[in-house]
């Protein structure tokens, strides 16, 4: 037996490195059973085990975010996260800014009428149905209770007042009152005033001016006439400065024989309560 082929196959055989035995792949529910033991386990491998795990379970935080850019590459650094704070606080005090208004609207709307705009001393004047030979004049006197109107031709020629309707105020009706005056010519300008009971002028000169009217056209004669008319009258609202704008507008147009009211004005009736009866006659206020 030639022994040649055999003794190279015993040198190869010896020149390779001893050969361990296989390890036997474990189980995915073995690791998690053996991870779960070391996390529970008071030693400091479990402990630096566990915040591992926090950290790489966590999202990064705010302050990571501005600092480092999509992908993980630096932005601007501590610029850009002050940059963000002021936004963010610009945004919350915008937010602050604007409840607070909302707030402030709401008690102005509410409130307002009961605390800043009482007028409980408000004193006026105005007229209502005018015909041919008479007038409806209205009146609010809080200081002068017992009161009489007085009128006349609104001419050079006529200085004489005539002695009308005497009438009286009382809290009740809230200071008010109303007259018919009779007896006057169709189609004739006239001049009014109150006169309180001791004789004082409920309204100074300067005021009495602008209180006339003009009795209307005699039933069946043939002319021309200018009106007015509105819609709904809501004194301050939109807020904006004091007073009824389109009032102003009607004002500019000359020789107007009656202005319309069509719209809503104030809501009182025998069903109110007695707040909203309160509310009608304050709005009433603030409308004249």
């Amino acid at each position: 037996m030639d022994p040649r082929p055999i003794i190279p196959a015993l040198a190869r055989t010896r020149s390779r490195p001893p050969s361990r035995p296989p390890t036997p792949q474990r189980a995915d529910a073995e690791l998690d059973m053996d991870e779960n033991s070391a996390l529970i386990s008071p030693t400091p491998a479990s402990r630096a085990l566990r915040h591992r795990r926090v950290a790489s379970n966590s999202e990064p935080g705010l302050a990571y975010q501005l600092l480092r850019g999509a992908g993980g590459t630096p932005r601007l650094g501590f610029r850009a996260f002050l940059l963000e704070r002021k936004k963010r606080c610009a945004f919350l005090a915008a937010i602050t800014l604007a409840n607070l208004t909302l707030f402030l609207l709401v008690v102005d709307y509410t409130f307002s009428e009961f605390l800043f705009r009482k007028h409980r001393d408000l004193t006026l004047t105005r007229l209502g149905v005018i015909g041919p030979s008479s007038a409806n004049i209205f009146l609010r006197s809080p200081k002068h209770t017992a009161v009489r109107v007085e009128y006349r031709r609104d001419s050079p020629n006529s200085d004489t007042w005539l002695p009308g309707p005497a009438v009286s105020t009382s809290e009740e009706t809230d200071f008010t009152a109303s007259v018919a005056v009779d007896g006057l010519e169709p189609g004739t300008r006239y001049k009014y005033r109150w006169v309180g009971a001791d004789g004082a002028r409920v309204f100074s000169s300067v005021e009495e001016e602008h209180l006339g009217f003009k009795t209307a056209p005699a039933v069946g004669s043939k002319g021309k006439f200018t009106f007015a008319y509105t819609s709904c009258v809501k004194p301050d609202f939109p807020y904006g400065v004091k007073g009824v704008r389109g009032f102003y507008e009607i004002s500019k147009v000359r020789d107007l024989s009656f202005v319309l009211f069509l719209g809503d004005l104030v809501y009182a009736g025998p069903f109110a309560s007695p707040y909203l009866l309160l509310d009608c006659s304050l709005k009433g206020r603030r409308l004249d």
